[in-house]
């Protein structure tokens, strides 16, 4: 018997190739972040950001938007779990990881998007600018899109009860956008006392309470709260009907997963 032939040889080549283009895929877009990088460097006053011409400076700012923190994340955990389903058999990534960072990159596209939409001084920094947008789009929508889709496709491996996750895993999600917040209010009001541009003290418009009043700020941290609780329960929602889906079940008759006290990520 050709061994060439056989099924197994064919699927571990169309694993190869899937795995190839995957890497292909996750190289281009870093390439892109490390080119994006660059010109923040070597253009610190550029696109908007006017009134910054140190590049350390323009650095702290790049790195301090959650867009940029949260795709960095979703490259991270691309790169990650492309090698561990390649090189350890049977290998599961985290699924509250996984939950994680995807809730943080939808945050980022959500938010992004409607405050583009809602406020017109916003659009109009953009402009006309084609590398802005093209930047815009691969950061706000098409890196998110990814994720989501890798979401949906690789959850429902367990069944787990929505009326438990309160109680640990909701505050273990909300740590990270909340501690967040609490940093960039901190280096804002920092910024500001130092006399810095006001436009450049704050990553998004809606912190800036000295220019747009606590009640935008209020607003803002209710909303992102909101979202970021509810994306946990849909995504949670998502994962249970790819349960059933792959077990061809109608009723939870399968068992549960809560973890509700002890912490297995």
């Amino acid at each position: 018997m050709n061994w060439k032939n056989s099924s197994e040889y064919r699927l571990k080549k169309r694993n190869l190739i899937k795995f190839i283009w995957r890497l292909f895929g996750l190289l281009i877009i870093s390439l892109f972040l490390i080119f994006d990088l660059i010109i923040t460097i070597n253009y610190p006053n550029a696109f908007i950001v006017p009134n910054v011409d140190k590049p350390t400076e323009r650095l702290a700012i790049y790195y301090f938007y959650f867009t940029t923190q949260t795709n960095y994340l979703v490259l991270i955990y691309l790169f990650a779990f492309l090698f561990e389903s390649k090189f350890k058999e049977n290998s599961k990534p985290s699924f509250y990881i996984l939950l994680s960072i995807t809730i943080y990159i939808t945050i980022t596209m959500l938010v992004f998007w409607i405050g583009i939409i809602s406020n017109s001084q916003e659009r109009s920094k953009y402009g006309t600018d084609i590398y802005l947008w093209f930047k815009t789009i691969i950061l706000n929508l098409i890196m998110p899109i990814v994720m989501i889709l890798n979401f949906v496709l690789s959850c429902g491996r367990d069944f787990y009860s929505l009326k438990n996750h309160h109680k640990l895993y909701m505050w273990f999600i909300l740590f990270y956008p909340c501690f967040y917040v609490v940093m960039v209010m901190v280096r804002g009001v920092l910024r500001v006392k130092q006399g810095e541009n006001i436009n450049t003290c704050y990553p998004y418009f809606f912190f800036n309470y000295q220019k747009y009043g606590v009640g935008v700020l209020v607003t803002a941290i209710i909303f992102l709260l909101i979202i970021s609780i509810g994306l946990q329960y849909l995504y949670l929602w998502i994962n249970n009907i790819q349960y059933k889906k792959k077990h061809d079940d109608d009723k939870p008759n399968f068992p549960i997963i809560t973890y509700p006290y002890g912490f297995k990520l």
